[in-house]
């Protein structure tokens, strides 16, 4: 009997703990963004944000006062920023570990059409695209 019992209360325990654990969390929908504007799902809500090229990087527009870049993430881009080393390329986002080395924290973004794309957010607010800052500081050789 006292098995029997026990066995109940294990089964009534891994029942609980299934259904908390099977919680579906869901995010707001996407709101409708304009073909030049990104949206970023952060703590708990979207960000919608527009980007500007400067210097090869784009630049989300927060960065610019008076016309010019004036933020973190453009003064890591002019940083010599220590090479990425990975084992294997395919196995690693070389843009997301290069943005992490320039202290930076390294999200996704949507845009007009639902396409991700990597942005790099420093601790004044302000992004990058991850790509352009890597990019910017490991340019492509050009084949001859």
């Amino acid at each position: 009997m006292k098995f029997l019992n026990m066995l109940c209360t294990l089964f009534v325990s891994v029942q609980i703990f299934a259904a908390e654990t099977n919680k579906v969390i869901q995010h707001p929908v996407v709101p409708k963004l304009k073909p030049d504007e990104y949206a970023l799902f952060l703590d708990d809500r979207y960000i919608i944000f527009k980007t500007k090229k400067t210097d090869e990087l784009e630049l989300d527009l927060s960065c610019y006062k008076k016309n010019k870049p004036d933020c973190l993430a453009y003064a890591m881009s002019k940083k010599k920023i220590e090479n990425v080393q990975i084992e294997h390329p395919a196995m690693n986002n070389m843009a997301a570990l290069n943005c992490a080395k320039a202290e930076g924290r390294n999200l996704l973004a949507i845009d007009s059409r639902h396409n991700e794309k990597d942005f790099c957010r420093f601790s004044d607010n302000s992004m990058v695209s991850s790509w352009s800052l890597y990019l910017k500081n490991n340019p492509v050789p050009v084949r001859k």
